[in-house]
């Protein structure tokens, strides 16, 4: 686990120990957090232990104490350091899962903290250091908490500005492919001219597949089926493989496909077929079916989120405006050249594998 984690959640515990003594502070209603129940938590037993009796009494405190003194946890105090630390949920007269433990723990380090503490550890430089990072660390999670919960619940009318500068990725189109298998290459096709009005074929197609594919994108065009044009194309290139599907599939802006081939889909108009696109062992056509904008009723939770993301990550951007940095040039490019170096041999590694090179084998 990582030390700072560690640390983090050592901090949330005892943090609050001193505070959770013979007198202890009162904490945030548990009515104010409540969730919905969930399938989950209605078949967990209900508790009747009142939220404000003490669950947890430990012979320990933190000093500088002249007597000896109890940390004294209410059932309240002890289960809110157990949601700070765990981000469990806050619900009321729930049975926490592994409470037992959590106290067993609890009870461990707030002991073993106070030992640390009369050892003079705490004065060490290095775990102040530690601390230091950690305490920045929380503090800047708890300024974004801070930040998103201001921006939890815009107005309306923001959010429809909002869709409005980006409504351009909520264009939908439904698409049917139909996939053109390279048949085998024979020496008079390999380099025979393409005919006279073929498509704008990939560098490389010989004769034969432009044919194939030209009748396809014909039929397609002319409103054919594109399950009759795929068995067609197979069989015209006698290929025995599988043949794939053609039903409709429904494409964003921004989906899996590369940003060349979504530019070049995005373009079409209902009804148009696409140029042909390499596709692994042979060519795909794709025919658009119809377009239309999403709506800002379908997406409103997506531009919520998308809008609080973006607030927020102005928000942070201005606690930068003053804040210059200055870096060792010679330290910190020594790092930036061995990183540009290791992408380059990822990069050569990727084209050899590419090229059918086993792994290991010297390039020619």
């Amino acid at each position: 686990m990582n030390p700072f984690l560690n640390t983090a959640i050592i901090l949330v515990f005892a943090g609050g120990a001193a505070a959770a003594q013979t007198n202890s502070v009162p904490l945030e209603n548990s009515a104010r957090t409540v969730k919905p129940d969930s399938a989950y938590t209605n078949r967990l037993p209900k508790l009747s232990t009142p939220e404000d009796e003490v669950v947890i009494t430990v012979d320990a405190c933190e000093p500088p104490a002249k007597d000896p003194c109890q940390t004294r946890l209410t059932r309240e105090q002890f289960e809110k350091r157990f949601r700070t630390a765990y981000a469990g949920p806050r619900l009321p007269n729930e049975h926490y899962p592994n409470v037992n433990a959590r106290a067993d723990q609890y009870v461990r380090m707030l002991a073993y903290s106070e030992e640390a503490r009369k050892e003079g550890l705490d004065k060490d430089p290095e775990l102040q250091l530690e601390v230091q990072q950690v305490e920045m660390q929380l503090l800047s999670t708890a300024l974004q908490k801070k930040l998103k919960a201001e921006t939890a619940n815009p107005p309306e009318q923001v959010l429809q500005d909002y869709y409005n500068k980006i409504v351009k990725q909520y264009e939908e189109i439904t698409v049917r492919s139909v996939f053109i298998p390279r048949p085998p290459r024979s020496r008079a096709a390999q380099t025979a001219e393409a005919p006279e009005g073929a498509a704008p074929w990939p560098e490389g197609e010989d004769v034969e597949t432009q044919k194939i594919g030209d009748e396809a994108r014909r039929q397609l065009a002319a409103g054919g089926d594109p399950d009759k044009v795929e068995q067609a194309a197979f069989a015209a290139a006698k290929s025995t493989e599988q043949i794939p599907s053609t039903k409709a599939v429904v494409w964003r802006h921004n989906a899996t496909f590369p940003a060349s081939e979504e530019a070049l889909l995005f373009a079409l108009k209902a009804g148009d077929v696409s140029p042909p696109v390499p596709n692994g062992s042979g060519l795909t056509i794709y025919r658009l079916e119809s377009r239309r904008t999403i709506p800002l009723s379908e997406v409103a939770q997506e531009i919520k989120a998308l809008y609080q993301m973006d607030r927020l990550k102005e928000q942070l951007n201005t606690f930068l405006d003053n804040v210059h940095p200055v870096l060792n040039k010679e330290y910190f490019d020594t790092e930036k050249e061995a990183e540009a170096k290791a992408r380059e041999m990822d990069k050569q590694r990727e084209e050899l594998r590419e090229k059918g090179v086993p792994p290991g084998a010297k390039s020619q």
